[in-house]
């Protein structure tokens, strides 16, 4: 039971290494944003006309636009604005596209802002979800792989601690102040305002 644990310890933590990594040199640009300071977005705008007859607030209507006009990302919902123009949003690292509707939905203004390669890793770092596509898709599922990895990695590394030595005091005073830190951090970000 020893070895089995210890190879999954092993391949977890091989599994982990290069996604930690990452997060990590993505998560230091943005504690250290001065140190990288983003370049100011590149924007370019056309204007389109839009053949689709249904309503802007659809799955089909967003699906149309995708595929009609290369747009790609994830996809935030839909804004009915105050003008009575529609907003429509895709977000994919780096780059952010932005589709404004006639309010007769016959035309629509595409923003396309290049958002620079400091904040390539800024979304790297903040990407979450499906339904941006198949390689945004890949990207949810190694996130979630990573996760259970990194359950595994814990859980296997607290086994083997606990089967090579008897000195167990240093370990639970370490995995105790872990928990609590972690427990407090939430809690905090829970109630504070």
């Amino acid at each position: 039971m020893y070895a089995i644990i210890r190879r999954i310890h092993l391949f977890t933590g091989l599994a982990l290494l290069l996604f930690v990594i990452m997060y990590f040199i993505t998560g230091y640009m943005l504690v250290h944003e001065a140190w990288l300071p983003p370049a100011e977005p590149k924007k370019s705008s056309r204007s389109v006309s839009i053949e689709y007859q249904g309503q802007p607030d659809s799955t089909e209507f967003t699906s149309y636009l995708e595929k009609t006009f290369g747009l790609r990302g994830s996809r935030s919902k839909p804004k009915h604005r105050e003008d009575g123009t529609w907003e429509f949003e895709w977000f994919h690292p780096g780059t952010l596209y932005k589709a404004i509707i006639a309010t007769n939905g016959k035309s629509a203004t595409i923003t396309t802002s290049d958002l620079g390669k400091v904040r390539i890793g800024y979304g790297l770092h903040r990407l979450h979800g499906y339904g941006g596509g198949w390689l945004y898709n890949v990207w949810a599922v190694i996130v979630d792989f990573s996760s259970l990895a990194l359950i595994g990695f814990s859980i296997s590394g607290i086994y083997l601690w606990h089967q090579s030595t008897n000195k167990r005091l240093p370990g639970w005073v370490c995995l105790a102040a872990s928990f609590g830190f972690t427990t407090i951090t939430v809690v905090y970000f829970l109630t504070a305002r």
